[in-house]
């Protein structure tokens, strides 16, 4: 009788004893699939881009400021519309009224041919500038 206690016993125990399954490494992940996107929502309209506005501030017959407008005329050409530009002189009044700038009375006619040009002809007045500049 000791003998079947002790199978029991035995048996009982194996039983409450599982061997552990193996577990399986986990299973890589899948290739990637091309992404395909159906019902996608349409991109919203473009922004409206208001025009940067640059202001240039110049003297007809200053060395610096020639460097500048002819800069300045070439990055205009490339931004297009992009830029609001608008060219404005520096410049003097006397006490009686008249005009006076740094680079003498000759600057002063120039200052006063550019903004003539300006108004009389304005998709042309930058060229006149440039041609201006290089005397």
């Amino acid at each position: 009788m000791r003998r079947i206690i002790a199978l029991a016993a035995i048996l009982t125990a194996c039983n409450a004893y599982q061997v552990p399954t193996p577990v399986p490494p986990p299973a890589p992940p899948p290739a990637p699939s091309p992404l395909v996107l159906l019902n996608e929502p349409a991109l919203p309209p473009p922004l409206s881009i208001q025009p940067v506005r640059v202001e240039l501030f110049v003297m007809s017959r200053c060395p610096y400021c020639a460097g500048v407008e002819s800069a300045m005329l070439e990055a205009l050409r490339e931004a297009g519309r992009a830029v609001d530009f608008s060219l404005d002189y520096v410049g003097n009044f006397d006490p009686d009224g008249t005009l006076r700038s740094m680079h003498g009375d000759s600057e002063v006619i120039g200052d006063l041919a550019q903004v003539c040009a300006a108004r009389l002809a304005p998709q042309r007045f930058l060229a006149m500038i440039v041609c201006q500049n290089s005397d």
